[in-house]
């Protein structure tokens, strides 16, 4: 890992999450975020005014302190700000700014992380088996895709790192979840007995699905050379730095290490690196594992529902062996049998033991 200057520095565009005015700036920003999903990226004061105080909560909100909030918003490189002198017909009228404003590409993906954050268990996790499909064909594509153009390598490209992302996360979710102390509990109840097998068949068939694919993609990628590699890669590489970037001038040196990593994360995932196990196998276990442990707990709540049966039966049938005693003494010895001795009969004496040899019984002493 390397520390950078950009890591080391506060991140003051996260500061509108837990200052005060917390809940004036969020709803703004939240509010920039909707239109930007809508396509419209640049709103004025007074549009974003009117929108707040249609919520009962903005009733005393007025619009010296929107402005005041907006410039907030501005210090902390949330918004990007311009003057609009497009309908400006007098010096007075420039004199009094008006501005635009617009979402900054922190403030959206903070935004993004919040909104993902906020529904973080209203998302189901859920585990796709087509994925390592897709990842299979693209895979296969490695030893030819260097003949198509560079839009088709690049899109290539995408498509595979898009799949191996949510495929990777999506099963560390789902196992997160499995393993989590509330599906501990929840596999222990009765109620869980319901839904067992189809949640069994679920994790089957994506152990199916990484029998069927793992092997495959590992074969084409050890059968790729590390030339054919570093060419896709370079090509790649070129295609990122011609596109046109107006925020900032691209890094070469540390998209190529991205893009490295990226590949390298594709290579240890099915195949595994440096002496190291790949981590479909890990994954393959992992899954099994958990069958198997929803399968014991499956178990163990039948048991304890035939032994709860059973012992009924048991007490029905002691229960009819007393009805028929024809005296209270014929019923105590019955109970003597079954319960045993109720009232025992204890020893004591003040014995001083010579030795504590485990071996050695209170009798012989």
């Amino acid at each position: 890992m390397i520390i950078t200057e950009k890591l080391l520095k506060p991140l003051k565009e996260a500061s509108y999450l837990n200052v005060d005015n917390t809940d004036r700036y969020r709803p703004i920003l939240r509010l920039f975020y909707l239109n930007y999903e809508k396509l419209k990226y640049w709103m004025y004061l007074e549009e974003i005014y009117e929108e707040l105080t249609e919520d009962d909560y903005f009733m005393e909100y007025t619009i010296e302190q929107c402005q005041q909030d907006l410039a907030a918003l501005v210090s902390w490189g949330n918004l990007n700000t311009i003057q609009d002198t497009g309908k400006v017909t007098t010096l007075e009228e420039f004199k009094n700014k008006k501005f635009r404003y617009q979402l900054s590409a922190y403030a959206v993906e903070i935004e993004r992380m919040v909104i993902r954050l906020e529904n973080l268990f209203v998302e189901s996790n859920v585990l796709e088996p087509s994925l390592l499909g897709r990842i299979r064909y693209n895979i296969i594509q490695l030893d030819n895709i260097l003949k198509e153009p560079e839009e088709k390598i690049y899109s290539w490209w995408r498509d595979l790192n898009s799949d191996f992302i949510r495929l990777n996360q999506n099963y560390q979710d789902y196992m997160r979840t499995l393993n989590s102390v509330k599906a501990e509990e929840m596999m222990k109840t009765r109620e869980f007995l319901a839904f067992k097998d189809n949640l069994i068949e679920y994790l089957r068939s994506f152990v199916k699905s990484l029998q069927q694919n793992v092997d495959i993609i590992g074969y084409y990628i050890k059968k790729s050379t590390d030339e054919n590699i570093s060419n896709i890669l370079n090509i790649i590489l070129s295609y990122e730095m011609s596109n046109p970037n107006m925020d900032a001038e691209p890094d070469e040196k540390l998209i190529k290490e991205c893009l490295i990593g990226k590949w390298d994360s594709i290579e240890e995932w099915f195949v595994g690196k440096n002496g190291k196990e790949a981590e479909a196998g890990k994954v393959f276990d992992i899954t099994n594992d958990i069958i198997r442990k929803i399968t014991r707990y499956a178990t163990r709540i039948s048991e304890m529902s035939n032994a709860g049966a059973n012992r009924r039966e048991e007490y029905y049938k002691v229960a009819q062996m007393f009805n028929k005693c024809s005296t209270i003494n014929e019923a105590h010895r019955l109970s003597a049998s079954v319960f045993g001795v109720c009232s025992t009969l204890h020893l004591k004496g003040a014995i001083e033991r010579e030795t504590e040899s485990i071996n050695s019984g209170v009798y012989e002493e």
